[in-house]
């Protein structure tokens, strides 16, 4: 076997394999070439950490531009950034793509490079958005998108923009975008398409941007199904002529439960656990998810460090009254001694920002991850106050975790 091993789990990694994804890549590339009046031609891509959104991303800017010939720029908001300003600087120098076009496209840049301040484009077309000139800010976006798109029109083609991380923008930065999209794509029906990637939490920070903003359609990037978990283990190995026992591919797609993370971190464990071996087998498997302990343990510890008081107890909570199934919201503020309203801000934040539980049901509520919740009912499954009328059946639930046999557990990423 080939020393080099074909999985990647790390953070912002596209995996050999975009197993699962063709329907909403293949989705988007039409609604690109439909143009404008399309409703998913500016969207957002929302799932939980870990989910192959920034994936998504990289695959359709790819096919945006081999096969559209679009100029495309990618940008990650951030929390202390200036949106506007760094999607400018990104989208000037991506005009670039239109080279070919000769004469029209270097009109284009001359104009471009001394008509706008976004702070300051200069002569080599570099936006600087310190700079405080008259004609900075919004309006200079929108007007620069208006050059762009008009240009784009007028010569059959577009732009694509993706933001990732869109979620962590700041408001101002996302009432800007929106009305620049509102502007130019919806009044002006010019081809600029944007793309928000982010947790689900984004649904809540686009609304406050204003009505359009509130209806921007969003497509929901779950996990993936068995039989995409399976491609995405054995096709790149197999391309290094490598075979899965199928024993083996059964464990760890069970193990992964469809989140594509879990997928690449197994699958790179179990490759090397095999050691050289032309066919990975249930003890390697075994082996490599013993080996994700040390690199989980970290994360799991990391995170529930970072979370509020308020929110380990929720989860505490929820891991004693149901380990990784459904729990009613009303015993697990029965638990904690709360009303269910005092507990709605430890609730959104865990469900919406740290994606860590979701809602399964009205008034219910689960871990996105049954390893995480495998973990937590481990280690933190503390409560005090009585849980629910039920005790024996609490007991039974916390006695079957403890007994689940699971060398591995994962967290949400």
């Amino acid at each position: 076997m080939p020393n080099r091993n074909p999985y990647t789990p790390g953070f912002g990694l596209s995996p050999p394999t975009l197993a699962g994804r063709a329907g909403v890549i293949d989705e988007t590339l039409a609604a690109l070439r439909a143009g404008p009046r399309h409703p998913r031609f500016c969207f957002a891509l929302l799932g939980h950490r870990g989910v192959g959104k920034t994936s998504v991303l990289d695959a359709i800017g790819e096919r945006a531009t081999s096969e559209l010939g679009w100029p495309v720029v990618h940008r990650q908001a951030m929390r202390e950034g200036d949106l506007l300003g760094d999607v400018g600087e990104g989208l000037i120098p991506a005009l670039g793509h239109w080279n070919r076009l000769g004469r029209d496209y270097r009109h284009l840049e001359k104009d471009l490079s001394v008509g706008f301040n976004l702070g300051v484009v200069s002569a080599k077309a570099n936006v600087h958005s310190t700079a405080t000139a008259e004609g900075s800010g919004p309006g200079a976006f929108v007007e620069l998108l208006r050059k762009v798109g008009t240009f784009a029109r007028d010569h059959d083609s577009g732009v694509l923009i993706t933001i990732d991380e869109a979620m962590t923008a700041r408001r101002p930065d996302l009432v800007g975008m929106a009305g620049a999209i509102q502007t130019v794509v919806n009044r002006s029906q010019l081809p600029i398409a944007v793309i928000f990637a982010g947790l689900p939490s984004f649904r809540e920070a686009i609304g406050v941007a204003g009505t359009f903003a509130e209806r921007l359609s969003v497509q929901n990037l779950a996990d993936l199904s068995p039989d995409a978990s399976r491609l995405a283990l054995v096709e790149p190995a197999a391309q290094l002529g490598v075979r899965w026992a199928p024993e083996a591919l059964d464990l760890v797609t069970a193990r992964s439960a469809g989140h594509p993370y879990y997928v690449q971190l197994f699958g790179y464990h179990s490759w090397e656990a095999g050691g050289g071996a032309e066919e990975l087998t249930v003890a390697h498997v075994e082996a490599g998810i013993r080996a994700t302990e040390t690199d989980l343990h970290g994360q799991f510890e990391g995170t529930w460090g970072r979370l509020r008081p308020q929110e380990q107890s929720f989860l505490s909570a929820v891991a004693v009254i149901g380990g990784s199934e459904p729990v009613p919201i009303v015993a697990v503020a029965a638990s904690l001694k709360r009303s269910t309203g005092q507990l709605d801000v430890a609730r959104n934040r865990l469900v919406y920002q740290h994606g860590l539980l979701r809602s399964p049901g009205r008034g219910q509520v689960q871990f996105h991850s049954h390893q995480f919740g495998d973990w937590v009912s481990e280690n933190h499954a503390v409560v005090a106050s009585p849980i629910r009328p039920n005790t024996s059946q609490q007991a039974q639930n916390i006695k079957a975790i403890r007994a689940r046999p699971q060398p591995g557990r994962g967290f949400e990423r």
